[in-house]
């Protein structure tokens, strides 16, 4: 996924694409380049961090 992230920056960089455009070029260029691979990873990536802060909020409340 490295190698793709990288080719995505560098496609981002040579567009002149900045700010708020970013992430949306690069979700879209990394899901094109992997053949919806990496949009698969990135949703996967999103469910793991939401069960993580979940846990850590559940755990925060008990002690508080």
């Amino acid at each position: 996924m490295e190698e793709y992230i990288q080719q995505a920056l560098v496609a981002a960089n040579e567009k002149r694409i900045t700010g708020k455009n970013i992430t949306p070029f690069l979700l879209q260029y990394i899901a094109e380049q992997t053949k919806g691979e990496g949009l698969e990873a990135n949703i996967a990536l999103i469910k793991h961090n939401a069960t993580v802060g979940a846990g850590l909020a559940v755990l925060y409340v008990e002690i508080n």
